[in-house]
């Protein structure tokens, strides 16, 4: 469903719920569904009323329309725990899950969440979701956790890759990513990296190179 498309159907659908009746059970799930497509976060207490709706239908609910919607309006409200714990019947949820956390979830939930056991694989989400838990995890000064995420076949960008590699002390593998960057950011990095791994000859010419001269004195300083 298109931006457009769902923003057109949440109005409507709000409008159903806004007079109660034998539809508010599917305007509920509809407006999860709505939500869900355009990556906003669902009311709790919208969560809530699913959740009654699912015990009142208990046992025939455990793979119904309304559970599922009941799993995405959790992630979506926040309870990342309970929505990933309560995908044993959806496992065709758990990307969509993994989605919203990466732009709905605090820190806090992606401390809890994407920083895995070290034996856990990796979980099977989309580029853009990876990329960005990757970007966070590494924000949060957690560059390991971010690799392993990004994995070797990352399509982050090079400077962000670069960035973490030397986060995590591998300055040659970082250098290499930025071989082929031209871009001020990445010289500046490159820069940076180099100057970090005790090669101050090599930062200074790079300082140079980007006008820094201060930058470059001191590393030229540093080199003899």
């Amino acid at each position: 469903m298109h931006e457009g498309q769902a923003k057109e159907a949440e109005q409507k659908i709000q409008s159903v719920l806004n007079d109660p009746g034998p539809a508010s059970a599917d305007a509920m799930i509809a407006m999860v569904d709505a939500k869900v497509s355009q990556n906003l976060p669902i009311d709790p207490e919208l969560a809530e009323a699913l959740a009654g709706l699912v015990d009142e239908n208990e046992p025939e609910s455990e793979t119904s329309k309304t559970t599922r919607a009941l799993i995405l309006a959790r992630a979506a409200s926040g309870d990342f725990g309970k929505a990933l714990s309560s995908t044993g019947n959806f496992p065709e949820l758990v990307p969509t899950i993994w989605r919203l956390l990466a732009r709905l979830g605090t820190n806090g939930d992606v401390l809890s969440h994407a920083v895995l056991p070290a034996t856990a694989p990796i979980p099977d989400v989309d580029h853009d979701t990876r990329n960005k838990l990757v970007t966070r995890l590494a924000e949060l000064g957690l560059p390991e956790e971010a690799a392993r995420w990004a994995g070797e076949t990352s399509d982050l960008d090079a400077i962000s890759l670069a960035r973490i590699d030397a986060d995590r002390g591998d300055g040659a593998k970082a250098l290499s990513r930025l071989s082929d960057q031209t871009s001020a950011e990445a010289m500046s990095l490159r820069a940076e990296i180099l100057q970090k791994m005790g090669k101050y000859a090599e930062a200074a010419e790079a300082f140079a190179d980007l006008g820094n001269l201060e930058a470059a004195v001191q590393s030229q300083v540093r080199a003899q």
